[in-house]
Protein backbone atom coordinates (compact mmCIF):
# COMPACT_ATOMS: atom_id res chain seq x y z
CA UNK A 1 0.00 0.00 0.00
CA UNK A 2 2.81 2.57 0.67
CA UNK A 3 4.16 2.16 -2.53
CA UNK A 4 0.70 3.03 -4.12
CA UNK A 5 0.34 5.91 -2.24
CA UNK A 6 3.87 7.27 -3.02
CA UNK A 7 2.87 6.57 -6.73
CA UNK A 8 -0.32 8.97 -6.38
CA UNK A 9 1.56 11.47 -4.54
CA UNK A 10 3.65 11.53 -7.11
CA UNK A 11 1.42 11.63 -10.04
CA UNK A 12 -0.42 14.57 -7.99
CA UNK A 13 2.79 16.86 -7.35
CA UNK A 14 4.10 15.75 -11.16
CA UNK A 15 0.86 17.35 -12.92
CA UNK A 16 0.68 20.58 -9.91
CA UNK A 17 4.66 20.79 -11.81
CA UNK A 18 3.41 20.76 -15.26
CA UNK A 19 0.64 22.80 -14.88
CA UNK A 20 2.64 25.83 -13.14
CA UNK A 21 5.42 25.51 -15.62
CA UNK A 22 2.64 25.22 -18.88
CA UNK A 23 0.66 28.65 -16.75
CA UNK A 24 4.52 30.38 -16.69
CA UNK A 25 4.73 29.88 -20.16
CA UNK A 26 1.62 30.72 -21.34
CA UNK A 27 1.71 33.46 -19.83
CA UNK A 28 4.29 35.22 -21.59
CA UNK A 29 3.43 33.40 -25.09
CA UNK A 30 -0.14 34.10 -24.93
CA UNK A 31 -0.99 30.86 -27.06
CA UNK A 32 -5.25 30.68 -27.24
CA UNK A 33 -5.03 27.05 -28.45
CA UNK A 34 -2.50 25.71 -26.17
CA UNK A 35 -4.32 27.54 -22.94
CA UNK A 36 -7.54 25.87 -24.45
CA UNK A 37 -5.88 22.51 -24.52
CA UNK A 38 -3.96 22.84 -21.21
CA UNK A 39 -7.07 23.70 -19.81
CA UNK A 40 -9.23 20.55 -20.75
CA UNK A 41 -6.09 18.36 -19.88
CA UNK A 42 -6.04 20.01 -16.81
CA UNK A 43 -9.75 19.29 -16.37
CA UNK A 44 -9.42 15.83 -17.03
CA UNK A 45 -6.40 15.19 -14.41
CA UNK A 46 -8.40 16.59 -11.86
CA UNK A 47 -11.54 15.08 -12.57
CA UNK A 48 -9.54 11.63 -12.46
CA UNK A 49 -8.23 12.65 -9.19
CA UNK A 50 -11.38 13.54 -7.85
CA UNK A 51 -12.99 10.20 -9.07
CA UNK A 52 -9.38 8.42 -6.99
CA UNK A 53 -10.29 10.45 -4.06
CA UNK A 54 -14.19 9.40 -3.81
CA UNK A 55 -13.32 5.75 -4.58
CA UNK A 56 -10.58 6.00 -1.92
CA UNK A 57 -13.44 7.53 0.55
CA UNK A 58 -16.04 4.98 0.23
CA UNK A 59 -13.08 2.31 0.84
CA UNK A 60 -12.30 4.04 3.81
CA UNK A 61 -15.79 4.02 5.27
CA UNK A 62 -15.96 0.12 4.45
CA UNK A 63 -12.94 -0.69 6.25
CA UNK A 64 -13.74 1.81 9.44
CA UNK A 65 -17.57 0.27 9.58
CA UNK A 66 -15.87 -3.34 9.02
CA UNK A 67 -13.42 -2.75 11.99
CA UNK A 68 -15.82 -1.09 14.01
CA UNK A 69 -18.52 -3.92 13.70
CA UNK A 70 -15.76 -6.52 14.93
CA UNK A 71 -14.29 -4.46 17.78
CA UNK A 72 -17.95 -4.77 18.68
CA UNK A 73 -18.19 -8.77 18.10
CA UNK A 74 -14.69 -8.24 20.58
CA UNK A 75 -16.08 -6.39 23.67
CA UNK A 76 -19.44 -8.65 23.52
CA UNK A 77 -17.34 -11.85 23.32
CA UNK A 78 -15.35 -10.41 26.19
CA UNK A 79 -18.56 -9.36 28.13
CA UNK A 80 -19.75 -12.99 27.54
CA UNK A 81 -16.35 -14.50 28.64
CA UNK A 82 -17.53 -15.22 32.25
CA UNK A 83 -15.16 -18.80 32.53
CA UNK A 84 -12.73 -18.48 29.60
CA UNK A 85 -14.25 -20.69 27.20
CA UNK A 86 -14.19 -18.20 24.35
CA UNK A 87 -10.86 -16.76 24.82
CA UNK A 88 -9.38 -17.90 21.53
CA UNK A 89 -11.89 -16.55 19.83
CA UNK A 90 -11.68 -13.27 21.64
CA UNK A 91 -8.01 -13.62 20.65
CA UNK A 92 -8.51 -13.94 17.25
CA UNK A 93 -11.05 -11.02 17.05
CA UNK A 94 -8.57 -8.38 18.91
CA UNK A 95 -5.88 -9.45 16.22
CA UNK A 96 -7.86 -9.33 13.38
CA UNK A 97 -9.26 -5.43 15.13
CA UNK A 98 -6.11 -4.75 15.67
CA UNK A 99 -4.85 -5.24 11.76
CA UNK A 100 -7.72 -3.60 10.79
CA UNK A 101 -6.92 -0.34 12.71
CA UNK A 102 -3.82 -0.03 11.50
CA UNK A 103 -4.99 -0.38 7.71
CA UNK A 104 -7.52 2.49 8.67
CA UNK A 105 -4.57 4.85 9.68
CA UNK A 106 -2.75 4.37 6.23
CA UNK A 107 -6.19 4.86 4.73
CA UNK A 108 -6.87 8.00 6.31
CA UNK A 109 -3.44 9.51 5.70
CA UNK A 110 -3.55 8.94 2.12
CA UNK A 111 -6.81 9.70 1.95
CA UNK A 112 -5.66 12.87 3.52
CA UNK A 113 -3.10 13.20 1.49
CA UNK A 114 -5.29 13.02 -1.85
CA UNK A 115 -7.53 15.52 -0.58
CA UNK A 116 -5.15 18.14 0.12
CA UNK A 117 -2.93 17.58 -3.30
CA UNK A 118 -6.11 17.67 -5.42
CA UNK A 119 -7.25 21.20 -3.26
CA UNK A 120 -3.71 22.06 -4.67
CA UNK A 121 -5.03 21.48 -7.91
CA UNK A 122 -8.07 24.38 -7.56
CA UNK A 123 -5.78 26.91 -7.32
CA UNK A 124 -4.11 25.91 -10.79
CA UNK A 125 -7.55 26.09 -12.32
CA UNK A 126 -8.18 29.02 -11.16
CA UNK A 127 -4.61 30.37 -13.13
CA UNK A 128 -5.83 28.66 -15.89
CA UNK A 129 -9.20 30.46 -15.90
CA UNK A 130 -7.02 34.08 -15.14
CA UNK A 131 -5.22 33.31 -18.16
CA UNK A 132 -8.16 32.81 -20.43
CA UNK A 133 -9.66 36.16 -19.41
CA UNK A 134 -6.69 37.97 -20.25
CA UNK A 135 -7.03 37.70 -23.37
Amino acid sequence: MIWYNELMDKKLKQHHAYIESKIDSLARSKNDNTLDATITYHQDMVRNFQHERFIHLVVTFFFIAVTLALLAAYVAFIARDHDGSLRSVSACLGAIVAILAVTDLFYIRHYYRLENGVEKLYGLTEKLYKLKVKE
